[in-house]
């Protein structure tokens, strides 16, 4: 294919994308435009109307109670959520074009774009992939969920799908590829809590790649957004300590495993277990990322392991937080090899089901404790079973899905 003809079907590729966004912003705003769905993406917009339109600070108390009004349709109390914005202000560029809009729009537009993104993701970067796994993925809880509250957890879990195959693949890079990728590693950054083990896996793979241009553009991303940020609000990093030291005051969110040991321990030993559990699963992640780069560990496997990891020591919060284990689970069902179909497929719905099982358990009239946290180990389970069963085999692993080297 000649590059004029390559550059025409990108083109062809991009109006087609455009049109496929268009129609469904329409679609969604005509079901959607007498309810507020996007309950994070309302903190944003407030947000991000206070920087663009009034040249305002996105962190003063008079937009986190617009926020307030918009969801609680009243002043929040000081034990609640106060919905007041978090973030480094470079995360309200992705939203830029809605704050001229009416908010029924912006929300409509959002989830479109990360319905498209999303459903692009594996036509685009796994070819080989089976159809119904990724689409059939839009039915599984934290997924479903993440997009109707307009999340920000969907669009950087379609980031890491789309680097998982883009980095770890064995055919080269070219410099703007590097340059684009790795400025979307820098981008995800401002959730650390969300990607930071599965983050430092991606690195590790760069670098054992020698894709100096990727770490590169990695580092001067960072730059650039934490530049652009002052560039936006020039006192950011004071007002954004300030309203981070004021979140954990009204959110005294613990890691999800403190949570369940402190179901059956003392507070103080289940803090103190934690800590020694995590210093144990950075051992053992060190071990496996040194048995990855001698070629005995698949890059999927090590990635589920990562996954799992941040959200066991993830501070409890919403079930969309669960797509940190469950990204991985996607990426194996989906690219499957024959004779391994029948299994992964079963166990993929299986989970689908199973996460609005345990919904419905944790919306009942008396819900257990922790329930909303159970899809937690049977994907567990899954990560050990496909880390621990590369252990055994004495070949060399090889391939971005991880499969044994012929």
């Amino acid at each position: 294919m000649t590059r004029i003809a390559q550059g025409k079907q990108v083109w062809l590729v991009a109006g087609l994308l455009l049109a496929l966004l268009a129609l469904s912003t329409i679609g969604i705003h005509n079901v959607t435009r007498e309810n507020n769905l996007g309950i994070d993406q309302i903190i944003f917009w407030h947000a991000g109307r206070a920087v663009f339109l009034e040249s305002a600070s996105p962190y003063t108390e008079e937009v986190a109670q617009l926020s307030q009004l918009s969801v609680y349709k009243r002043l929040a109390a000081p034990n609640e959520d106060q919905l007041a914005f978090v973030y480094p202000p470079f995360t309200l560029l992705v939203l830029l074009p809605t704050y001229w809009m009416d908010y029924s729009w912006a929300q409509a537009l959002w989830l479109a774009f990360n319905l498209l993104v999303f459903a692009s993701v594996f036509p685009l970067f796994y070819p080989q992939h089976r159809r119904w796994v990724p689409l059939s993925a839009l039915l599984l809880y934290p997924l479903t969920f993440g997009l109707i509250t307009g999340n920000f957890a969907v669009l950087i879990t379609s980031c890491l799908l789309i680097l998982f195959a883009l980095i770890l693949q064995e055919q080269p890079l070219s410099v703007g590829s590097q340059v684009v990728i790795g400025m979307m590693l820098a981008w995800i950054t401002f959730k650390p809590q969300f990607v930071w083990l599965i983050l430092a896996f991606y690195l590790l793979a760069s670098l054992r790649q020698r894709r100096i241009w990727l770490l590169v553009s990695f580092a001067t991303g960072v730059m650039m957004l934490v530049l652009i940020s002052f560039w936006m609000v020039p006192n950011w990093l004071t007002e954004w300590l300030a309203r981070i030291d004021q979140y954990t005051q009204y959110n005294h969110s613990l890691p999800i495993l403190t949570l369940f040991l402190q179901r059956i321990l003392p507070q103080r030993i289940a803090s103190l277990l934690t800590g020694a559990t995590l210093a144990l699963a950075l051992a053992a992640t060190a071990w496996l990322f040194r048995r990855w780069w001698q070629g005995k560990q698949s890059a999927l496997s090590v990635t589920a392991w990562c996954g799992l990891v941040v959200y066991t020591f993830h501070p409890h919060g919403a079930s969309y937080e669960q797509l940190t284990f469950m990204f991985p689970m996607l990426i194996w069902a989906a690219t499957a090899q024959q004779s391994n179909r029948r299994f992964s497929g079963w166990l993929w719905v299986g989970m689908l089901v199973a996460s609005w099982v345990i919904f419905a358990i944790a919306k009942s009239h008396q819900p257990p404790p922790l329930a909303t946290e159970w899809l937690l180990f049977p994907a567990a389970a899954w990560v050990i079973w496909l880390v621990t069963r590369e252990l055994k085999k004495p070949e060399s692993l090889s391939g971005i899905m991880g499969q044994p080297s012929p």
